[in-house]
C-alpha cells in the first residue's frame, strides 16, 4: 500500500525544517495591528459625514464590541494556520 496522503511529505519536511511545524507568536498589539491592516486592505475607506476613516478605525469607534468580535474570530484564524497570539492562543502541549 502507498504512503497515506496525511505523512507523505511531512517527515522529510520535518527534517528539513521542523520550525515550520512549530508556529509565529504575536504579542497581543502586533496582532490587533495585523486584524487592522487586514481590515484596511480589504474594505473601503468609510465616509461619516464627509469626513473618511479608515475601515478598522471607524469600526474600533463605531461598535467595539462587534470589532473585539471580529478580531477573536481574526485569531481563531491565526491559531488554524499555526500562529498564537501571547495569552489568547497557545501551541499544542505548550
Amino acid at each position: 500500500m502507498g504512503t497515506p496522503i496525511f505523512t507523505e511529505g511531512f517527515i522529510e519536511a520535518f527534517n528539513e525544517d521542523p520550525g515550520q511545524f512549530v508556529g509565529i507568536t504575536y504579542s497581543e498589539r502586533e496582532a490587533l495591528e495585523l486584524f487592522d491592516e487586514h481590515l484596511d486592505e480589504c474594505y473601503d475607506w468609510v465616509k461619516i459625514c464627509g469626513m473618511e476613516y479608515d475601515p478598522s478605525r471607524a469600526w474600533k469607534v463605531v461598535d467595539p464590541i462587534a470589532y473585539r468580535c471580529g478580531f477573536n474570530d481574526f485569531v481563531s484564524q491565526l491559531e488554524e494556520d499555526h500562529r498564537y497570539v501571547e495569552g489568547i492562543t497557545y501551541p499544542p502541549n505548550s
